[in-house]
């Protein structure tokens, strides 16, 4: 061996190195290295394509996740007995396409409880940090049965009366009403409803999940999308959130892709899912290309309220998603003290300032409407808040609508008091109702876990003032007029439905009739 290849021959072999997993990575890119004394190699994932878009609605897809049985019952029992949703390291085939080391793990919150059970103490609950039980700010659900008046009920929107509630004694209401309660702050069933991908005693079978493609390969992404929420809804056609979507997004809204799929993990049957996507820097990046901002989460049960300027105080309320380095809360501590402080006249003269408002009252009226309560406009939950540098205003996004549809009892706009069968179809209504029962529940803004209020100061005082809520009026009777006047709603309906039942007859994923009649159900949601 020459001494010119002896004194090279560290690095040569170095060289062969490199050479050889740059073959076995193929097209993964090498973004730094360094030939000092700790050597390394990062790699970044890359991007996987594929001939079927991932949120064709038009196809039913086709998902495969290698999770042992072992370790999917393992992930069920910690979310059971700790209340943690641990990611586990896995495959994922969708559509024919393998991706390598994604990040799977249980997600939400009232659906992951109807399917799971469990104290219901995860980190999704209450607020970004959160500690509610049953989905609830403050823990255990505190309705005094023995007490109600039966002849005035208002009940939470979980719950719905049986058809023979009229010709039922008092004691044999009471004793219903124990029961709801108590399968409530359990997780378990809930008599009069059902939620969809698994039974109400919290069997462990089939409850919605994350995949997240980049948690164990930094930059790895799936048709440029690193994380995808695989969700249930309030009934086996799962209907109610893409409908709720494509009509959000039809009137104007900024709001997820979504798409049915059918998906396979450990030992449970083959079921339908919709994939939807989920919020990130990536999706506000696509909706927003021309515009640098902050994203914002809202938690559970959030009133909307300035506590302050210390940003400690809103750590169970909002969680900031984007810019975590170069940015923090002051932008939204800002507007909270607006929404909260300002004088009736400035709030009037300057809230488009702050907001989007357009945007704003479009969301508020189409959740009254598609009767989606679990929502910003309902009990203050499933939103976003977008802060764009470039316009200084504020945006608020929609998320989490599998219960839109009347998924939650019926309960919200639109709906049909239970007492006079009078519709409701204003906020004022709306929020009669949940005030009520909120408080027969003891929720009355003294509750902790990451919100708890049952006061909404910006939605309160934005239908408080005449000018804003002559705009919500007027969208009202424009929006109902196009959704359900011109038959929008029946045809979005029709047309996300049709590739299922067709997929259905041929797969038997779900007895088609019930599915048929599920359709027929969501079809009669708009048949007003």
């Amino acid at each position: 061996m020459s001494i010119t290849f002896k004194r090279h021959y560290r690095f040569i072999v170095l060289l062969i190195i490199i050479l050889i997993s740059l073959l076995a990575i193929g097209s993964t890119r090498i973004i730094s290295y360094n030939f000092g004394s700790n050597d390394y190699i990062e790699v970044k994932g890359k991007n996987y394509n594929n001939d079927i878009a991932l949120f064709d609605t038009t196809v039913i897809h086709k998902i495969e996740v290698g999770l042992s049985a072992k370790d999917y019952d393992l992930m069920v029992e910690t979310y059971q007995e700790a209340s943690e949703k641990d990611y586990f390291r896995t495959y994922v085939t969708i559509d024919g396409v393998t991706i390598p080391d994604v990040g799977i793990r249980l997600k939400g919150n009232l659906t992951l409880r109807q399917t799971l059970g469990g104290n219901g103490n995860g980190q999704e609950m209450g607020g970004p940090g959160g500690n509610g039980g049953a989905g609830m700010p403050g823990g255990s659900h505190v309705f005094d049965v023995e007490t109600m008046d039966l002849d005035n009920l208002r009940l939470p929107p979980f719950i719905e009366l049986p058809e023979n509630w009229d010709t039922q004694s008092d004691d044999e209401k009471r004793i219903f009403l124990k029961e709801a309660f108590v399968a409530m702050d359990k997780g378990g069933g809930m008599p009069g409803g059902s939620m969809a991908g698994g039974n109400m005693e919290g069997d462990g079978g089939n409850p919605p999940y994350l995949i997240k493609f980049d948690e164990f390969i930094s930059g790895q992404t799936y048709e440029s999308v690193s994380e995808l929420a695989v969700r249930i809804g309030s009934d086996d056609s799962l209907l109610g959130e893409p409908v709720a979507y494509a009509l959000h997004g039809a009137m104007g809204q900024v709001v997820p892709r979504t798409s049915f799929a059918v998906v396979d993990i450990g030992d449970n049957e083959t079921s339908l899912y919709v994939l939807a996507e989920h919020l990130d820097g990536k999706y506000i990046k696509r909706n927003f290309p021309d515009e640098d901002g902050i994203l914002y989460k809202a938690g559970n049960f959030v009133g909307f309220e300035y506590l302050g300027e210390d940003p400690t105080l809103y750590a169970e309320k909002y969680e900031q998603k984007t810019n975590k380095g170069d940015d923090d809360m002051s932008q939204l501590i800002a507007f909270l003290k607006f929404a909260s402080e300002s004088s009736d006249a400035e709030f009037e003269a300057k809230l488009g300032d702050w907001i989007d408002i357009d945007s704003m009252v479009r969301m508020m009226v189409l959740d009254n409407l598609l009767q989606n309560n679990d929502s910003f406009v309902g009990m203050g939950s499933n939103y976003f808040l977008f802060y764009s540098k470039t316009n200084a205003q504020f945006t608020i996004l929609s998320w989490d609508q599998n219960l839109a549809l009347g998924g939650m009892g019926k309960m919200g706009g639109g709906m049909k008091d239970r007492n006079n069968n009078a519709e409701v179809t204003d906020e004022d209504g709306q929020d009669d109702v949940m005030q009520e029962w909120m408080k027969e529940g003891g929720f009355d803004g003294k509750q902790g876990g990451g919100g708890g209020s049952s006061k909404n100061m910006l939605k309160d005082r934005f239908m408080a003032n005449e000018k804003f809520k002559a705009i919500y009026d007027s969208e009202y009777a424009r929006i109902r007029q196009e959704i359900f006047e011109d038959g929008l709603g029946i045809k979005t309906v029709e047309q996300l439905s049709k590739p299922f039942i067709e997929f259905n007859a041929a797969k038997n994923i779900i007895k088609q009739d019930d599915y048929l009649k599920q359709v027929e159900e969501k079809k009669n949601f708009f048949d007003n």
